[in-house]
């Protein structure tokens, strides 16, 4: 099954992932995206990222991009998105979440 990004609307966060390969195992990369009230990227808040072989739902901490500091995020308010949208173009996907 394809993964679809997702949205939490009310904190304003949008998540995705990339597939990348190291020493040919497996790995995923995910960001959660800030987007400001004017529906920009927020350029003062950096992405949180994890990179890991797990789902999305199995992952405890991100960490800061910026500073490399753990940060825990509640995943319990993440939609997932149905539309088709690239799923690198963070300010549509949170434009067209429900």
């Amino acid at each position: 099954m394809k993964w679809r990004p997702k949205v939490d609307k009310t904190r304003r966060l949008v998540a995705t992932r990339c597939d990348i390969s190291v020493n040919d195992s497996k790995l995923y990369l995910y960001q959660i995206w800030k987007i400001t009230k004017t529906e920009t990227i927020d350029k003062r808040q950096k992405p949180f990222f994890a990179v890991t072989d797990q789902e999305f739902s199995k992952i405890k901490e991100f960490r800061n991009s910026k500073t490399g500091e753990v940060v825990k995020i509640a995943k319990s308010n993440f939609k997932t998105q149905s539309t088709r949208i690239d799923q690198f173009d963070v300010v549509e996907i949170f434009k067209r979440a429900k």
